[in-house]
Protein backbone atom coordinates (compact mmCIF):
# COMPACT_ATOMS: atom_id res chain seq x y z
CA UNK A 1 0.00 0.00 0.00
CA UNK A 2 2.82 2.38 0.85
CA UNK A 3 4.59 1.61 -2.43
CA UNK A 4 1.43 2.32 -4.40
CA UNK A 5 0.98 5.67 -2.64
CA UNK A 6 4.60 6.61 -3.28
CA UNK A 7 4.19 5.76 -6.96
CA UNK A 8 1.04 7.88 -7.10
CA UNK A 9 2.87 10.82 -5.49
CA UNK A 10 5.75 10.39 -7.91
CA UNK A 11 3.50 10.49 -10.97
CA UNK A 12 1.51 13.39 -9.50
CA UNK A 13 4.69 15.42 -9.20
CA UNK A 14 6.05 14.27 -12.55
CA UNK A 15 2.84 14.95 -14.49
CA UNK A 16 3.22 18.78 -14.66
CA UNK A 17 6.85 18.41 -15.76
CA UNK A 18 5.99 15.92 -18.51
CA UNK A 19 3.03 17.99 -19.65
CA UNK A 20 5.05 21.21 -19.76
CA UNK A 21 7.95 19.55 -21.59
CA UNK A 22 5.57 18.01 -24.11
CA UNK A 23 3.78 21.27 -24.82
CA UNK A 24 7.09 23.16 -25.14
CA UNK A 25 8.43 20.54 -27.55
CA UNK A 26 5.25 20.44 -29.59
CA UNK A 27 5.01 24.22 -29.91
CA UNK A 28 8.60 25.35 -29.42
CA UNK A 29 10.32 23.30 -32.14
CA UNK A 30 8.09 24.47 -35.04
CA UNK A 31 8.23 28.05 -33.71
CA UNK A 32 12.03 27.94 -33.47
CA UNK A 33 12.21 26.54 -37.01
CA UNK A 34 10.08 29.43 -38.29
CA UNK A 35 12.23 32.05 -36.53
CA UNK A 36 15.64 30.73 -37.61
CA UNK A 37 14.44 30.11 -41.19
CA UNK A 38 13.06 33.65 -41.40
CA UNK A 39 16.47 34.98 -40.33
CA UNK A 40 18.47 33.07 -42.98
CA UNK A 41 19.46 34.03 -46.48
CA UNK A 42 17.55 32.66 -49.45
CA UNK A 43 20.21 30.01 -50.11
CA UNK A 44 20.23 28.75 -46.51
CA UNK A 45 16.44 28.80 -46.28
CA UNK A 46 16.15 26.32 -49.17
CA UNK A 47 17.38 23.59 -46.78
CA UNK A 48 15.50 24.35 -43.53
CA UNK A 49 16.82 22.94 -40.28
CA UNK A 50 17.14 23.96 -36.62
CA UNK A 51 20.66 25.42 -36.97
CA UNK A 52 21.33 29.12 -36.55
CA UNK A 53 21.90 31.24 -39.70
CA UNK A 54 25.44 32.17 -40.57
CA UNK A 55 24.34 35.81 -40.74
CA UNK A 56 21.11 37.07 -39.17
CA UNK A 57 18.94 39.09 -41.55
CA UNK A 58 15.57 38.64 -39.88
CA UNK A 59 14.48 42.27 -40.02
CA UNK A 60 15.69 42.66 -43.60
CA UNK A 61 13.65 39.64 -44.67
CA UNK A 62 10.59 40.88 -42.80
CA UNK A 63 10.94 44.32 -44.37
CA UNK A 64 11.20 42.74 -47.83
CA UNK A 65 8.10 40.64 -47.25
CA UNK A 66 6.25 43.67 -45.81
CA UNK A 67 6.99 45.76 -48.91
CA UNK A 68 6.87 43.19 -51.73
CA UNK A 69 3.86 41.38 -50.31
CA UNK A 70 1.91 44.60 -49.75
CA UNK A 71 1.00 43.44 -46.26
CA UNK A 72 -0.70 46.70 -45.12
CA UNK A 73 -3.03 46.75 -48.14
CA UNK A 74 -3.88 43.07 -47.69
CA UNK A 75 -4.48 43.57 -43.95
CA UNK A 76 -6.85 46.50 -44.39
CA UNK A 77 -8.59 44.70 -47.26
CA UNK A 78 -9.23 41.74 -44.98
CA UNK A 79 -10.53 44.08 -42.29
CA UNK A 80 -13.02 45.61 -44.70
CA UNK A 81 -14.44 42.15 -45.40
CA UNK A 82 -14.12 40.35 -42.06
CA UNK A 83 -15.12 43.08 -39.56
CA UNK A 84 -18.51 43.99 -41.10
CA UNK A 85 -19.30 40.33 -41.70
CA UNK A 86 -18.51 39.25 -38.13
CA UNK A 87 -20.27 42.30 -36.66
CA UNK A 88 -23.39 41.62 -38.71
CA UNK A 89 -23.43 37.92 -37.84
CA UNK A 90 -23.00 38.60 -34.12
CA UNK A 91 -25.60 41.38 -34.06
CA UNK A 92 -28.34 39.69 -36.01
CA UNK A 93 -27.51 36.29 -34.50
CA UNK A 94 -27.87 37.69 -30.98
CA UNK A 95 -31.15 39.38 -31.90
CA UNK A 96 -32.50 36.16 -33.39
CA UNK A 97 -31.32 34.08 -30.41
CA UNK A 98 -33.07 36.49 -28.00
CA UNK A 99 -36.37 35.95 -29.80
CA UNK A 100 -36.02 32.21 -30.41
CA UNK A 101 -35.03 31.47 -26.81
CA UNK A 102 -38.15 33.16 -25.41
CA UNK A 103 -40.84 32.04 -27.83
CA UNK A 104 -41.72 28.34 -27.71
CA UNK A 105 -43.21 27.23 -31.01
CA UNK A 106 -42.55 24.61 -33.66
CA UNK A 107 -41.33 27.20 -36.13
CA UNK A 108 -38.84 28.65 -33.65
CA UNK A 109 -37.66 25.16 -32.72
CA UNK A 110 -37.08 24.38 -36.39
CA UNK A 111 -35.20 27.66 -36.88
CA UNK A 112 -33.11 26.96 -33.79
CA UNK A 113 -32.24 23.47 -35.05
CA UNK A 114 -31.30 24.93 -38.42
CA UNK A 115 -29.03 27.48 -36.80
CA UNK A 116 -27.33 25.07 -34.40
CA UNK A 117 -26.74 22.63 -37.28
CA UNK A 118 -24.11 25.03 -38.58
CA UNK A 119 -22.04 24.20 -35.51
CA UNK A 120 -22.82 20.50 -35.24
CA UNK A 121 -22.78 19.35 -38.86
CA UNK A 122 -19.40 20.57 -40.28
CA UNK A 123 -17.19 18.13 -38.29
CA UNK A 124 -19.39 15.19 -39.27
CA UNK A 125 -19.73 16.35 -42.88
CA UNK A 126 -15.97 16.80 -43.34
CA UNK A 127 -15.33 13.30 -41.99
CA UNK A 128 -17.94 11.74 -44.29
CA UNK A 129 -16.63 13.65 -47.33
CA UNK A 130 -13.05 12.51 -46.70
CA UNK A 131 -14.24 8.93 -46.29
CA UNK A 132 -16.21 9.09 -49.55
CA UNK A 133 -13.16 10.49 -51.37
CA UNK A 134 -10.99 7.67 -50.05
CA UNK A 135 -13.56 5.13 -51.25
CA UNK A 136 -13.89 6.86 -54.64
CA UNK A 137 -17.60 7.56 -54.07
CA UNK A 138 -17.52 11.35 -53.60
CA UNK A 139 -20.06 13.14 -55.82
CA UNK A 140 -21.73 9.90 -56.91
CA UNK A 141 -25.26 8.63 -56.48
CA UNK A 142 -23.99 5.51 -54.70
CA UNK A 143 -22.19 7.63 -52.11
CA UNK A 144 -25.26 9.82 -51.53
CA UNK A 145 -27.51 6.79 -51.08
CA UNK A 146 -24.99 5.23 -48.69
CA UNK A 147 -24.92 8.36 -46.52
CA UNK A 148 -28.73 8.47 -46.41
CA UNK A 149 -28.83 4.81 -45.38
CA UNK A 150 -26.42 5.29 -42.46
CA UNK A 151 -29.23 6.36 -40.18
CA UNK A 152 -31.11 3.16 -40.88
CA UNK A 153 -28.26 0.70 -40.29
CA UNK A 154 -26.09 2.29 -37.59
CA UNK A 155 -27.11 1.22 -34.06
CA UNK A 156 -27.93 3.90 -31.48
CA UNK A 157 -25.18 5.09 -29.17
CA UNK A 158 -24.84 3.12 -25.96
CA UNK A 159 -24.93 5.05 -22.74
CA UNK A 160 -21.53 5.18 -21.04
CA UNK A 161 -20.36 6.39 -17.68
CA UNK A 162 -18.35 9.63 -17.77
CA UNK A 163 -14.62 8.99 -17.86
CA UNK A 164 -11.87 11.38 -16.83
CA UNK A 165 -9.38 12.20 -19.57
CA UNK A 166 -5.85 11.00 -18.88
CA UNK A 167 -3.97 14.16 -19.82
CA UNK A 168 -0.51 12.69 -19.27
CA UNK A 169 -1.11 9.75 -21.60
CA UNK A 170 -2.91 11.92 -24.13
CA UNK A 171 -0.17 14.57 -24.34
CA UNK A 172 2.66 12.02 -24.30
CA UNK A 173 1.09 10.06 -27.15
CA UNK A 174 0.33 13.26 -29.09
CA UNK A 175 3.91 14.51 -28.79
CA UNK A 176 5.28 11.11 -29.80
CA UNK A 177 3.05 10.90 -32.87
CA UNK A 178 3.73 14.50 -33.91
CA UNK A 179 7.50 14.04 -33.62
CA UNK A 180 7.34 10.72 -35.49
CA UNK A 181 5.36 12.32 -38.30
CA UNK A 182 7.94 15.13 -38.56
CA UNK A 183 10.75 12.56 -38.78
CA UNK A 184 8.98 10.62 -41.52
CA UNK A 185 7.99 13.75 -43.47
CA UNK A 186 11.31 15.62 -43.30
CA UNK A 187 13.83 12.80 -42.90
CA UNK A 188 14.64 12.34 -46.58
CA UNK A 189 14.95 16.06 -47.22
CA UNK A 190 17.33 16.57 -44.26
CA UNK A 191 19.40 13.39 -44.89
CA UNK A 192 17.89 11.56 -41.92
CA UNK A 193 20.14 11.21 -38.87
CA UNK A 194 22.86 13.43 -40.27
CA UNK A 195 20.51 16.28 -39.34
CA UNK A 196 20.34 17.67 -35.82
CA UNK A 197 16.62 18.29 -36.21
CA UNK A 198 15.88 14.66 -37.08
CA UNK A 199 17.96 13.36 -34.17
CA UNK A 200 16.21 15.73 -31.79
CA UNK A 201 12.73 14.83 -33.06
CA UNK A 202 13.56 11.12 -32.83
CA UNK A 203 14.71 11.57 -29.24
CA UNK A 204 11.52 13.47 -28.37
CA UNK A 205 9.36 10.77 -30.01
CA UNK A 206 11.17 7.97 -28.13
CA UNK A 207 11.04 9.72 -24.74
CA UNK A 208 7.38 10.72 -25.17
CA UNK A 209 6.40 7.18 -26.17
CA UNK A 210 8.34 5.75 -23.21
CA UNK A 211 6.44 8.10 -20.88
CA UNK A 212 3.17 7.05 -22.52
CA UNK A 213 3.96 3.32 -22.22
CA UNK A 214 5.11 3.49 -18.58
CA UNK A 215 2.19 5.71 -17.58
CA UNK A 216 -0.30 3.44 -19.36
CA UNK A 217 0.98 0.38 -17.49
CA UNK A 218 1.02 2.06 -14.06
CA UNK A 219 -2.11 4.20 -13.91
CA UNK A 220 -5.61 2.97 -13.07
CA UNK A 221 -7.42 4.79 -15.88
CA UNK A 222 -5.04 5.14 -18.87
CA UNK A 223 -5.82 7.06 -22.03
CA UNK A 224 -5.79 3.80 -24.02
CA UNK A 225 -6.65 0.53 -22.32
CA UNK A 226 -3.86 -2.07 -22.85
CA UNK A 227 -6.29 -4.87 -22.03
CA UNK A 228 -7.63 -4.68 -25.59
CA UNK A 229 -4.35 -6.19 -26.82
CA UNK A 230 -5.23 -9.41 -25.00
CA UNK A 231 -7.93 -9.91 -27.64
CA UNK A 232 -6.21 -12.06 -30.27
CA UNK A 233 -8.34 -10.97 -33.21
CA UNK A 234 -7.96 -7.30 -32.32
CA UNK A 235 -4.18 -7.52 -31.83
CA UNK A 236 -3.67 -9.36 -35.13
CA UNK A 237 -6.10 -6.97 -36.81
CA UNK A 238 -3.94 -4.02 -35.73
CA UNK A 239 -0.90 -5.64 -37.38
CA UNK A 240 -2.89 -6.35 -40.54
CA UNK A 241 -4.37 -2.86 -40.79
CA UNK A 242 -0.89 -1.36 -40.34
CA UNK A 243 0.33 -3.40 -43.31
CA UNK A 244 -2.89 -2.53 -45.17
CA UNK A 245 -2.03 1.15 -44.70
CA UNK A 246 1.45 0.44 -46.03
CA UNK A 247 -0.02 -1.13 -49.17
CA UNK A 248 -3.05 1.03 -49.83
CA UNK A 249 -1.56 4.39 -50.81
CA UNK A 250 2.02 3.55 -51.79
CA UNK A 251 1.38 2.82 -55.51
CA UNK A 252 -0.78 5.96 -55.83
CA UNK A 253 2.07 8.08 -54.44
CA UNK A 254 4.99 6.48 -56.33
CA UNK A 255 3.63 5.63 -59.79
CA UNK A 256 2.43 9.06 -61.05
CA UNK A 257 5.84 10.82 -60.67
CA UNK A 258 7.58 7.86 -62.35
CA UNK A 259 5.17 7.80 -65.29
CA UNK A 260 5.24 11.56 -65.81
CA UNK A 261 8.96 12.19 -65.37
CA UNK A 262 10.49 9.08 -66.96
CA UNK A 263 7.80 7.48 -69.15
CA UNK A 264 6.53 10.81 -70.58
CA UNK A 265 2.89 10.06 -69.77
CA UNK A 266 0.60 13.12 -69.91
CA UNK A 267 -1.28 14.15 -66.78
CA UNK A 268 -4.62 13.09 -68.21
CA UNK A 269 -3.37 9.56 -68.90
CA UNK A 270 -1.85 9.27 -65.43
CA UNK A 271 -5.19 10.38 -64.00
CA UNK A 272 -7.03 7.70 -65.95
CA UNK A 273 -4.65 5.03 -64.65
CA UNK A 274 -5.20 6.17 -61.05
CA UNK A 275 -8.96 6.35 -61.67
CA UNK A 276 -9.00 2.72 -62.76
CA UNK A 277 -7.83 1.85 -59.26
CA UNK A 278 -10.89 3.63 -57.89
CA UNK A 279 -13.12 1.62 -60.20
CA UNK A 280 -11.55 -1.61 -58.96
CA UNK A 281 -11.94 -0.38 -55.38
CA UNK A 282 -15.68 0.24 -55.84
CA UNK A 283 -16.16 -3.25 -57.22
CA UNK A 284 -14.02 -4.68 -54.43
CA UNK A 285 -16.05 -2.99 -51.70
CA UNK A 286 -19.26 -4.35 -53.21
CA UNK A 287 -17.79 -7.85 -53.32
CA UNK A 288 -16.41 -7.46 -49.78
CA UNK A 289 -19.84 -6.57 -48.46
CA UNK A 290 -21.33 -9.72 -50.00
CA UNK A 291 -18.63 -12.21 -48.97
CA UNK A 292 -18.61 -10.97 -45.36
CA UNK A 293 -21.13 -13.70 -44.59
CA UNK A 294 -18.38 -16.22 -45.29
CA UNK A 295 -15.29 -16.82 -43.19
CA UNK A 296 -13.44 -13.45 -43.20
CA UNK A 297 -10.10 -15.25 -43.40
CA UNK A 298 -10.97 -16.50 -46.88
CA UNK A 299 -11.85 -13.00 -48.10
CA UNK A 300 -8.72 -11.46 -46.56
CA UNK A 301 -6.51 -14.15 -48.06
CA UNK A 302 -8.10 -13.52 -51.44
CA UNK A 303 -7.65 -9.74 -51.14
CA UNK A 304 -4.03 -9.82 -49.96
CA UNK A 305 -3.26 -12.41 -52.67
CA UNK A 306 -4.56 -10.02 -55.32
CA UNK A 307 -2.36 -7.26 -53.92
CA UNK A 308 0.58 -9.67 -53.94
CA UNK A 309 -0.15 -10.55 -57.57
CA UNK A 310 -0.33 -6.85 -58.44
CA UNK A 311 3.03 -6.22 -56.75
CA UNK A 312 4.73 -9.12 -58.54
CA UNK A 313 3.18 -7.90 -61.79
CA UNK A 314 4.66 -4.42 -61.23
CA UNK A 315 8.09 -5.99 -60.76
CA UNK A 316 7.98 -7.27 -64.37
CA UNK A 317 7.29 -3.87 -65.97
CA UNK A 318 9.64 -1.37 -67.58
CA UNK A 319 9.39 2.18 -68.93
CA UNK A 320 7.95 0.94 -72.24
CA UNK A 321 4.84 -0.47 -70.53
CA UNK A 322 1.50 0.21 -72.20
CA UNK A 323 -1.09 2.35 -70.38
CA UNK A 324 -3.78 -0.34 -70.47
CA UNK A 325 -1.42 -2.72 -68.62
CA UNK A 326 -0.93 -0.17 -65.85
CA UNK A 327 -4.68 0.46 -65.73
CA UNK A 328 -5.37 -3.26 -65.36
CA UNK A 329 -2.77 -3.51 -62.60
CA UNK A 330 -4.24 -0.50 -60.79
CA UNK A 331 -7.73 -2.01 -61.06
CA UNK A 332 -6.38 -5.25 -59.55
CA UNK A 333 -4.88 -3.27 -56.65
CA UNK A 334 -8.17 -1.49 -56.00
CA UNK A 335 -10.08 -4.75 -56.23
CA UNK A 336 -7.82 -6.44 -53.68
CA UNK A 337 -7.87 -3.47 -51.29
CA UNK A 338 -11.66 -3.25 -51.51
CA UNK A 339 -12.30 -6.96 -51.05
CA UNK A 340 -10.22 -7.30 -47.90
CA UNK A 341 -11.20 -4.07 -46.08
CA UNK A 342 -14.67 -5.15 -44.96
CA UNK A 343 -13.69 -8.64 -43.68
CA UNK A 344 -10.58 -7.15 -42.06
CA UNK A 345 -12.73 -4.72 -40.10
CA UNK A 346 -15.28 -7.39 -39.21
CA UNK A 347 -12.63 -9.86 -38.01
CA UNK A 348 -10.74 -7.23 -36.00
CA UNK A 349 -13.79 -6.11 -34.03
CA UNK A 350 -15.49 -9.50 -33.83
CA UNK A 351 -14.65 -9.92 -30.12
CA UNK A 352 -14.72 -6.24 -29.13
CA UNK A 353 -17.60 -5.12 -26.92
CA UNK A 354 -19.86 -2.35 -28.22
CA UNK A 355 -18.85 -0.06 -25.37
CA UNK A 356 -15.18 -0.26 -26.48
CA UNK A 357 -15.74 0.34 -30.19
CA UNK A 358 -14.90 4.06 -30.12
CA UNK A 359 -11.49 3.63 -28.47
CA UNK A 360 -10.48 0.55 -30.44
CA UNK A 361 -11.61 2.08 -33.74
CA UNK A 362 -9.47 5.16 -33.10
CA UNK A 363 -6.35 3.04 -32.57
CA UNK A 364 -7.27 0.90 -35.59
CA UNK A 365 -7.37 3.86 -37.99
CA UNK A 366 -4.40 5.56 -36.33
CA UNK A 367 -2.16 2.58 -37.08
CA UNK A 368 -3.45 2.46 -40.66
CA UNK A 369 -2.35 6.06 -41.20
CA UNK A 370 0.97 5.54 -39.44
CA UNK A 371 1.69 2.48 -41.56
CA UNK A 372 1.03 4.50 -44.69
CA UNK A 373 3.34 7.35 -43.59
CA UNK A 374 6.12 4.99 -42.52
CA UNK A 375 6.09 2.86 -45.66
CA UNK A 376 5.87 5.79 -48.07
CA UNK A 377 8.83 7.46 -46.33
CA UNK A 378 10.79 4.19 -46.46
CA UNK A 379 9.97 3.73 -50.16
CA UNK A 380 10.99 7.29 -51.05
CA UNK A 381 14.26 6.84 -49.17
CA UNK A 382 14.90 3.58 -51.02
CA UNK A 383 14.14 5.21 -54.38
CA UNK A 384 16.60 8.04 -53.72
CA UNK A 385 19.29 5.66 -52.45
CA UNK A 386 18.87 3.04 -55.13
CA UNK A 387 18.68 5.59 -57.96
CA UNK A 388 22.00 7.10 -56.92
CA UNK A 389 23.68 3.72 -56.43
CA UNK A 390 22.52 2.31 -59.77
CA UNK A 391 23.44 5.49 -61.62
CA UNK A 392 26.96 5.38 -60.16
CA UNK A 393 27.40 1.72 -61.10
CA UNK A 394 26.14 2.11 -64.65
CA UNK A 395 28.16 5.21 -65.50
CA UNK A 396 31.31 3.32 -64.52
CA UNK A 397 31.00 1.40 -67.77
CA UNK A 398 30.77 4.57 -69.90
CA UNK A 399 34.43 5.11 -70.61
CA UNK A 400 36.73 5.32 -73.61
CA UNK A 401 38.63 2.42 -72.09
CA UNK A 402 35.64 0.11 -72.37
CA UNK A 403 36.18 -1.91 -75.59
CA UNK A 404 32.49 -2.81 -75.83
CA UNK A 405 31.60 0.81 -76.60
CA UNK A 406 33.54 0.63 -79.84
CA UNK A 407 31.33 -2.16 -81.19
CA UNK A 408 28.55 -0.86 -83.47
CA UNK A 409 26.09 -3.63 -82.57
CA UNK A 410 26.52 -2.73 -78.89
CA UNK A 411 26.21 1.04 -79.15
CA UNK A 412 23.57 1.28 -81.84
CA UNK A 413 22.50 4.93 -82.12
CA UNK A 414 24.26 6.00 -78.91
CA UNK A 415 27.29 8.28 -79.20
CA UNK A 416 29.97 8.76 -76.53
CA UNK A 417 32.22 10.99 -78.62
CA UNK A 418 30.16 14.21 -78.28
CA UNK A 419 28.66 16.21 -75.46
CA UNK A 420 25.16 15.87 -76.90
CA UNK A 421 25.53 12.10 -77.14
CA UNK A 422 26.86 11.85 -73.59
CA UNK A 423 23.96 13.98 -72.35
CA UNK A 424 21.41 11.69 -74.01
CA UNK A 425 23.16 8.63 -72.61
CA UNK A 426 23.23 10.18 -69.12
CA UNK A 427 19.49 10.90 -69.32
CA UNK A 428 18.77 7.30 -70.33
CA UNK A 429 20.93 5.95 -67.50
CA UNK A 430 19.03 8.22 -65.10
CA UNK A 431 15.70 6.87 -66.39
CA UNK A 432 16.80 3.27 -66.03
CA UNK A 433 18.27 3.90 -62.56
CA UNK A 434 14.94 5.34 -61.42
CA UNK A 435 13.09 2.35 -62.89
CA UNK A 436 15.36 -0.11 -61.08
CA UNK A 437 14.78 1.78 -57.83
CA UNK A 438 11.02 1.58 -58.30
CA UNK A 439 11.29 -2.15 -59.02
CA UNK A 440 13.06 -2.53 -55.67
CA UNK A 441 10.20 -0.68 -54.01
CA UNK A 442 7.65 -2.90 -55.76
CA UNK A 443 9.57 -5.83 -54.29
CA UNK A 444 9.16 -4.30 -50.83
CA UNK A 445 5.45 -3.91 -51.59
CA UNK A 446 5.19 -7.60 -52.55
CA UNK A 447 7.12 -8.70 -49.47
CA UNK A 448 4.75 -6.74 -47.22
CA UNK A 449 1.79 -8.44 -48.93
CA UNK A 450 3.33 -11.88 -48.39
CA UNK A 451 3.86 -11.15 -44.67
CA UNK A 452 0.11 -10.82 -44.16
CA UNK A 453 -0.85 -14.31 -45.31
CA UNK A 454 0.46 -16.18 -42.21
CA UNK A 455 -1.13 -13.55 -39.94
CA UNK A 456 -4.54 -14.05 -41.54
CA UNK A 457 -4.50 -17.72 -40.59
CA UNK A 458 -4.06 -16.80 -36.90
CA UNK A 459 -7.38 -14.96 -36.71
CA UNK A 460 -10.12 -16.85 -34.90
CA UNK A 461 -13.65 -17.19 -36.24
CA UNK A 462 -15.70 -15.63 -33.42
CA UNK A 463 -18.97 -13.81 -33.11
CA UNK A 464 -19.13 -10.19 -31.93
CA UNK A 465 -19.86 -9.46 -28.31
CA UNK A 466 -22.73 -7.28 -27.20
CA UNK A 467 -22.49 -4.35 -24.84
CA UNK A 468 -21.32 -5.03 -21.30
CA UNK A 469 -23.98 -2.77 -19.81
Amino acid sequence: MTGRLSDARFWTRLQPVVTTAGVLALIGIPLWLVVVTAGKSQGEALDPDLSLPSHWQLFGNLREVWIDGEVPAAFFGSLLIVVPTVAGVLTFGSMAAWVLARRASRLNAALYALGISGIVLPPAVVTVVLLLRQLGLAGSAVGMIGVLCLRLFLPPDQSRLPRRLDWTGFLALSVSLAATQLVLSRGQRLDWFDSTEIRLETLIAAVAFWVFAVHTLTTHHPFLEPRHLLNRNYAIGLLLVTIYGMLNFTPIVLLPPLLKAHANFPDSLVGEIVASRGVGGCIGFLIGGVVTRLDPRVSMTFGFSMLLAAGLWLMTMDLNVQPYVLAANAALQGLGAGVLWVPLTVATFSNVADSDRAETSAVFHLLRNLGSSFFISACVAEIVRSTGVNYSRMVEGISLYNPSLSLPWVMGAWDVNSLAGLQKLANEISRQSAMIAHLNVFGMFSLACAMTLPLVLLIGNSRPKRSDS
